[in-house]
């Protein structure tokens, strides 16, 4: 499954070798079984694979499966088009792989590419049906083009197939009804998401909006608080101190703390920078330029809604409303901002 925190990028495969009077075959297959159960880093699975590829005799599948396997290894480096030419070869060799049709949808979909992403999700689901992880991307991909109908339903039978992290598929089902309104619905996954694995920061902040949304900012800045704590992220502080300042308090301790607790690494993001008076809304939103459209829409996502609260707490209504709107325009439906710009545009007076 892909989303913010992704982990499961490895696929181990175990190898059913008999003994046999073929060494240098055996020798190959074993290189490509290495591969395929590395646990090693990125480059590292890189190298491994690369060097069982080099070998000659391997079949079409299992040499399929390396590529599939160092395309992966290529993706968490964020080195895509690497990734898609193996994802590519490895179609070519074996087209009857589910598992390389939905590592090429991630790789979309990391692209910004939603239809063909859900195209290589519906190709990966004719060859293995009970595919959990592609049916809840597949839900997801349907949620980022609006189609909550669509989303809810792929999403509905892929925790029923119950896959090792249940909690994924939750809590992209929470963020399906929480952009839908559906805030008792959203709140039930994302604590059922929380029960199976309680440390799971993406079920902590889709709990944490759809109590924002409610107007219980109190508890959706503990919520907040809870994620920040996993992430020590500067995304996560903002979050936070908007439902604290939202919540009636002013929130200086809240900031002091974000402001020191967040990875010196990343720099001030925009959003915590405007609300420690350190930059005004335009620059913030200048701050949030990137000349990757998808990427760029994306801050435009997260910076204006900050924005649009800053301006909120500020009372100054008009200007409020203008970046509230600009957040849920550019938001995709997956966004969770999208659903709390849409709440405090409504409670606009």
């Amino acid at each position: 499954m892909a989303q913010r925190a992704r982990g499961s990028w490895r696929r181990g495969f175990a190898a059913a070798l008999a003994l046999c009077a073929f060494g240098p075959v055996r020798g190959e297959e074993d290189a490509v079984s290495a591969c395929l159960r590395s646990h090693e880093t990125p480059p590292q699975v890189v190298a491994q694979c690369t060097a069982a590829l080099g070998a000659a005799g391997i079949a079409d599948e299992r040499r399929a499966a390396a590529l599939t396997q160092r395309g992966l290894a290529h993706m968490a480096r964020r080195d895509l088009d690497r990734a898609r030419d193996d994802f590519d070869a490895a179609i070519h060799l074996d087209a009857a792989s589910a598992w390389t049709y939905n590592s090429r949808a991630v790789l979309h979909m990391q692209s910004g590419e939603v239809e063909p992403a859900i195209a290589d999700y519906e190709q990966a689901l004719r060859r293995k049906p009970d595919y959990a992880f592609a049916r809840a991307n597949l839900g997801y991909a349907r949620l980022q083009k609006g189609d909550f109908d669509g989303a809810l339903s792929d999403l509905d039978k892929a925790i029923r197939l119950a896959p090792p992290r249940v909690e994924i598929a939750l809590t992209y089902r929470g963020r399906a009804w929480l952009a839908k309104g559906n805030y008792e619905r959203a709140l039930e996954d994302f604590a059922a998401a929380l029960k199976a694995n309680p440390r799971y920061a993406n079920a902590l902040s889709g709990r944490a909006y759809t109590r924002f949304c409610q107007g219980n900012f109190d508890a959706a800045a503990e919520d907040f608080r809870s994620e920040r704590q996993i992430r020590k992220d500067a995304e996560s502080a903002v979050d936070w101190l908007i439902a604290v300042r939202r919540g009636g308090h002013d929130g200086r301790a809240e900031l002091a703390e974000a402001m020191k607790g967040t990875d010196a690494s990343q720099g001030a993001a925009p959003g915590l920078a405007l609300f420690g008076g350190m930059i005004t809304p335009e620059q913030a939103l200048q701050a949030s330029s990137d000349r990757d459209p998808r990427l760029q829409r994306e801050r435009t996502c997260t910076v204006s809604f900050a924005i649009g609260e800053w301006y909120l707490l500020r009372t100054e209504r008009q200007h409020a409303q203008q970046y509230l709107s600009m957040s849920r325009e550019s938001c995709d439906a997956s966004h969770p901002e999208f659903a709390a710009a849409g709440a405090e545009l409504a409670r606009l007076p």
